[in-house]
């Protein structure tokens, strides 16, 4: 097993649980105070914000699973991986078409563009065998 893959996979299912709760129990301060503006996205829907709740949900269970069973978890980590850069592509668009202020160059880079590149890093287990290629020529 990759060194922290684990460690990496479980705090990203508690932080992927904590925003899920909070998106399902109280959509408005979810949207008020969630660090990353999101009223510049328009304006609240509450419904909309419980289904991505929802999503978030699956996200953590899909990270909890992949944690305790990650020399088996390619498949998840490539679903989650599809599912953060999808996510962080999305955000770059709006950010580059003016659809949402330049200052969010900045502010989604921790958790939505940045999210996208480290879930493709090769600490994590979806790269597990290539990892270990390079480590058999050192």
């Amino acid at each position: 097993m990759i060194p922290n893959a684990k460690t990496f996979l479980l705090v990203s299912a508690i932080l992927s649980l904590a925003n899920s709760i909070w998106m399902l129990l109280s959509p408005l301060s979810w949207y008020e105070k969630f660090p990353a503006e999101i009223p510049h996205t328009g304006p609240l829907n509450a419904h909309f914000v419980r289904d991505l709740g929802v999503v978030y949900l699956v996200v953590a269970l899909a990270f909890a699973w992949a944690a305790r069973n990650v020399e088996r978890s390619r498949f998840v980590h490539f679903a989650l991986t599809v599912f953060f850069v999808g996510h962080a592509v999305i955000h770059f668009a709006e950010i580059a078409a003016g659809r949402l202020p330049h200052a969010h160059w900045l502010i989604d880079m921790p958790g939505s563009i940045h999210a996208g590149a480290i879930n493709d890093d090769p600490g994590c287990p979806c790269l597990e065998e290539e990892v270990n290629v390079i480590r058999r020529f050192h």
